[in-house]
Parts: C-alpha cells; sequence; structure tokens
C-alpha cells in the first residue's frame, strides 16, 4: 500500500462552489463515493480465489481498507460468498 500513489483526480481543478463539485460531496458522503479503485487478487493457480483462505484474505484486506480514511465502501467476491452461504440482506 505504501508504493500507491494517486494522482489521477481532477477534482481539484474545480472550484468547491460549483454545483458539481457539492454534488460530489454529497454522493461520497451519503454513498460509496464517486472514485473507484480496483485491486486484482491473483492465485498461485487455477481457480485459487475458491480457496476459503483466499476468501478470507479479502475478507480481512477489505475489512483493513474500510477503516482507512478516504474509503467509502468495499465489495469483492467474498461479499457475494458470504451472502449465499449465511442467506443474510446486504450489508
Amino acid at each position: 500500500m505504501g508504493r500507491v500513489t494517486v494522482d489521477n483526480s481532477t477534482k481539484s481543478f474545480f472550484s468547491p462552489e460549483l454545483i458539481f463539485e457539492t454534488d460530489d460531496k454529497a454522493l461520497n458522503d451519503r454513498l460509496g463515493g464517486t472514485n473507484t479503485m480496483y485491486l486484482l487478487v491473483e492465485g498461485a493457480g487455477d481457480d485459487a480465489i475458491k480457496d476459503p483462505k483466499i476468501l478470507r484474505a479479502i475478507g480481512e484486506l477489505q475489512r483493513f481498507l474500510e477503516n482507512q480514511p478516504y474509503v467509502g465502501k468495499t465489495l469483492s467476491l467474498a461479499d457475494f460468498i458470504m451472502r449465499m452461504r449465511s442467506g443474510y440482506a446486504w450489508r
């Protein structure tokens, strides 16, 4: 994580008073956010993603990320698997 450099946001080019900025702030306050970041998890072999240890590790990574500043929401295959196994409603 220490090597990740964020350098693609153009939001800082706009005045905070513009409707675009106020709407963006409202979306970030009420939903998962308007900036998306994808992380790719690869395993050593075919179907590695089906390994419960891998899915658990993905869940742990999500919990860690959710506790970081500026992270609004996380979603992964692990969430869908947990939902299918438990039958509980979406969190």
